[in-house]
């Protein structure tokens, strides 16, 4: 969701010998980058000398493996939202209207959020719905997690990569206490996932 400005930088490595030393892998590639673009408030520069490539991989490869993550997670921190792009705005012209799940039977909700694009969680092992988020009529975006709360035990699921928001929504429906560390989205849980709560 960021606009990203920057500069590529190869460089050539001396010998013990005064010499440049040859092949691909033998130079220090970096770069330099600022987001966002339209208005920086956040400058990353990385190098990496003589990484190990990959028969496909060019120099620019092991730097971005490094930059991209860096600059998103540093963006996240620093709590700046990224401007909305053309596929955003898309995206919000095909805003849907939340189903209403409730009283219907767990696996039959979830099949059908399924098929309205949308990614159901559903919250306990009963067989019917009683609460969901969002409320009915409430306007969603496709590929929006949504969530299905039914009676019975309550399985932890693996929360990798879900937002900070989402994880909170989770523990506020199952009724557990979720401690966050960081901003941005999930990179690990002390609770693994399958645990019955």
């Amino acid at each position: 969701g960021f606009d990203v400005a920057g500069k590529t930088g190869t460089a050539q490595i001396a010998g013990e010998d005064g010499r440049y030393l040859t092949g691909r892998e033998n130079y220090v590639f970096s770069f330099m980058g600022m987001a966002p673009k339209d208005d920086p408030q956040l400058l990353v520069y990385v190098a990496v000398q003589q990484p190990q490539l990959k028969a496909t991989e060019t120099g620019s490869a092991p730097v971005s493996k490094i930059f991209n993550p860096v600059m998103k997670n540093s963006l996240h921190y620093l709590n700046i939202t990224p401007k909305e792009t053309k596929k955003e705005e898309k995206q919000e012209e095909k805003q849907l209207e939340m189903p209403d799940f409730t009283g219907k039977r767990a696996k039959s909700a979830e099949k059908e959020a399924q098929d309205s694009s949308l990614v159901p969680v559903t919250i306990g092992d009963g067989l019917a719905v009683k609460e969901q988020y969002p409320k009915a009529g409430e306007a969603v975006l496709p590929n929006q997690r949504v969530f299905l709360k039914a009676d019975g035990k309550i399985t932890l699921p693996d929360m990798t990569g879900w937002s900070k928001r989402d994880a909170l929504r989770f523990g506020a429906m199952a009724g557990i206490h979720i401690e966050t560390s960081g901003q941005g989205y999930v990179k690990s849980q002390n609770v693994k996932a399958g645990k019955q709560l």
